[in-house]
């Protein structure tokens, strides 16, 4: 097979005969894919607004877009990032499969931002190149560092954080082929830098006839080992379909090792349809494993997991993929412990008293100082909530918060903290306290914690999710820490230059921003008073620049009526992340302090404001969670006066937008009565309710009842 690449060389020696002085042609590189340099004409940069480019808004539609523009130095497209208001074609040449970083002379970017923010250097721009094959092949392909490129007119998507845990499956003909990739300078995760330094990797990786299929070694979860056992039962691996037509299913899936003679075993978590795998498609796979006797202690296990499809009655074994098993010591390390979440795919959760979640649905635990044997004195437990393109079980990661004394940390992957994520979060804690008891029993009964009390801790995208769950669930929360993290993605990089604003109709606008208001930390900040919050950012830091921290703690001061509410730590000299930010003695003071001595919300409030704008997103606070709104998506403010007499509790609501809400019965406790939009005793102890109250207007009466 051979391959020749060409990069529109006829209009590039056109436009110089013609006495372009702006590009001279380069030395004919090495075939694309397969040699070792590459040309790509580079056409930018163009406008972009955070995350629009997903919906393909493109500056270059305007002149029949990318796939009908050529290469040619003559040619010159509008765009206000460049001084003399337009940019033309560029050659780059690379070597390997690195492409970068881009460079774009005529723009200034610091002027630029002068006015505009960074926001305006969320530039995107486009890569092209192209090959001719003289055979049909397939290949699988991945882009890494972008959001999607293009084989000839079909669009694929890229991994923006260089997990590699997917590709594609692309078939091309004999003949030219072009591929295009998007590149965008996606602030939030590639931070702000002045010039931005834009680079791009790729895969392209050649698929054999013999081959119906490939186990990703990246997409392999597997528990670790403490104590000679394994820190659960539940795996998972990704399979990929290569064939062209033809679904197979995953029948089998084997251990084999030569560490030590310990037979371990692997079963599939289900033999059904949730097995087979349609053509290019990639199905996390679940199945279990087991050991028929402890395991030999040492750094690691390396297990060869072999998976064996079906397909056309005939059984294909995989090239095997090797895992090194990690053997944590528990009284130290952080470890993982696998669960089933919602969708069906396999979590991990590691042993530390800090919950969170991620991209590939995992968890890490990390142990106290001291294990509690006590059942009668559950600890909080500490939910730690990492940034975007971070891997839960990254060592830097896990080391990273010192172990509390009494509190087990649970922590996880997610995006934003948000819907599923949220879900997952709150899953690993409650799967830390079910299955930490059963894989330590050896050790005792061993105790850890209460799962409706949290200290949300986290940095950066985590900082942001720390916020976001003390706002969102503001009676879980014993204490937040939340170190760089931003107030919103609207703020973090403005969607004031999304090229859609100047499109697009100012009232559906409204209505697509209202859709996705309820994850706007800031709109829900009433939710934080009472809750201790210490809050924590470097004052160099340009990845998440301090000014959200700041504008956190003035709206949670507001609403606190307390201008010393927040404890604000800004550390001048330093940046986005140092090693010793979650480990400090402000962090372990302040995490401490609220683990042995968690305060309840009614016993230091005289009044408060519970702010929803989706119910089914909002927990509750002070035992009031509203279930209705009368107008979805709109405010929805219950403002609630604490009034004491001695040992009796009243509560004054006014409402705003509330159609329905509900009191929990052990809030309910405490109280005397309740008083709801000048009503007097909508609801009163003696009225011997002894479960939930659900408190409902009539919207035609506009009267308040209570029912049990």
């Amino acid at each position: 097979m051979r391959v020749y690449e060409c990069i529109a060389w006829v209009s590039l020696l056109t436009c110089i005969a013609a006495g372009d002085p702006m590009q001279t042609p380069l030395k004919r590189p090495e075939p694309f894919p397969f040699g070792t340099y590459t040309t790509w004409a580079i056409l930018g940069p163009f406008p972009t607004g955070m995350r629009e480019q997903d919906f393909g808004a493109d500056p270059l539609e305007a002149y029949g877009g990318i796939h009908n523009l050529t290469f040619s130095t003559c040619s010159r497209y509008p765009s206000e990032l460049a001084d003399g208001g337009s940019v033309g074609w560029q050659l780059l040449e690379t070597q390997g499969t690195t492409v970068g970083p881009l460079e774009f002379p005529s723009t200034r970017w610091s002027w630029n931002q002068l006015t505009a923010g960074w926001s305006i250097n969320q530039y995107q721009a486009w890569a092209v190149t192209t090959f001719t094959l003289d055979e049909p092949v397939a290949f699988r392909v991945q882009f890494y560092s972008i959001g999607d490129f293009y084989v000839d007119h079909i669009k694929y998507s890229g991994d923006w954080y260089n997990y590699q845990t997917t590709a594609h499956v692309v078939r091309l003909a004999a003949g030219e082929h072009t591929i295009r990739v998007r590149v965008v300078n996606e602030i939030r995760i590639f931070g702000g830098s002045v010039p931005p330094k834009s680079t791009f990797q790729y895969m392209w990786e050649l698929v054999t006839d013999d081959i119906p299929a490939v186990a990703i070694e990246q997409q392999l979860n597997i528990p670790d080992i403490a104590d000679g056992r394994f820190t659960g039962d539940l795996c998972s691996i990704g399979v990929q379909n290569v064939l062209e037509e033809q679904a197979i299913q995953v029948t089998a899936i084997a251990i084999v090792h030569k560490d030590s003679d310990v037979e371990i075993t692997a079963t599939l978590q289900r033999q059904s349809d949730m097995n087979v795998i349609m053509p290019g498609q990639i199905r996390q796979i679940p199945f279990r494993i087991q050991a028929d006797e402890p395991i030999p202690a040492k750094n690691f296990t390396l297990l060869g997991v072999i998976v064996t499809v079906t397909f056309n009655g005939e059984d294909h074994q995989l090239h095997r993929v090797v895992y090194p098993v990690e053997h944590k010591n528990i009284d130290d390390e952080a470890f993982r412990i696998t669960f089933e979440d919602p969708d069906g795919s396999v979590q991990y959760v590691t042993d530390h008293p800090i919950p969170c979640t991620a991209s590939s649905h995992t968890a890490m635990v990390k142990a106290p100082k001291t294990i509690s044997f006590e059942p009668s004195t559950p600890p909080p437990i500490l939910v730690a909530l990492h940034g975007a393109g971070v891997t839960a079980s990254w060592p830097w990661w896990t080391n990273s918060v010192s172990r509390s004394e009494k509190a087990w940390i649970s922590r996880g992957r997610g995006y934003d903290w948000h819907g599923a994520s949220m879900i997952n979060v709150f899953q690993a804690v409650d799967e830390l306290v079910r299955q930490v008891p059963q894989i330590l029993s050896h050790k005792g009964d061993i105790v850890t914690g209460d799962p409706s009390k949290l200290i949300y801790i986290g940095h950066s995208n985590g900082g942001q999710g720390a916020w976001y769950l003390g706002t969102h669930y503001p009676d879980k929360a014993i204490a937040v820490f939340a170190a760089a993290g931003y107030t919103k993605i609207q703020d973090y990089v403005s969607y004031g230059n999304w090229l859609s604003v100047s499109h697009s109709d100012p009232w559906l606008r409204g209505v697509l921003e209202s859709s996705i208001a309820e994850y706007n930390n800031d709109l829900h900040a009433s939710n934080l008073a009472g809750i201790p919050i210490h809050a924590l950012v470097g004052g160099e830091d340009d990845n998440v620049p301090p000014l959200h921290t700041r504008k956190y703690g003035r709206l949670a001061n507001e609403y606190a009526h307390d201008p010393d509410f927040v404890k604000i730590s800004e550390y001048a000299a330093h940046g986005h992340w140092w090693d010793t930010i979650l480990d400090n003695q402000e962090f372990q003071s302040f995490v401490e302090k609220h683990v042995e001595h968690p305060r309840d919300l009614m016993d230091v409030l005289d009044d408060f404001t519970l702010t929803v704008i989706n119910p089914a997103g909002t927990g509750s606070k002070g035992g009031i969670a509203v279930e209705e709104l009368l107008t979805p998506y709109h405010l929805g403010r219950i403002t609630v006066k604490v009034e004491r007499e001695g040992n009796e509790t009243t509560l004054s609501l006014k409402t705003s937008n509330i159609k329905r809400f509900k009191f929990a019965n052990e809030s309910l406790q405490r109280l005397k009565g309740i008083h709801v939009d000048d009503e007097d005793d909508v609801w009163r102890r003696d009225y011997g309710y002894s479960q939930d109250v659900i408190m409902e207007l009539n919207e035609d009466s506009k009267q308040w009842k209570a029912s049990g």
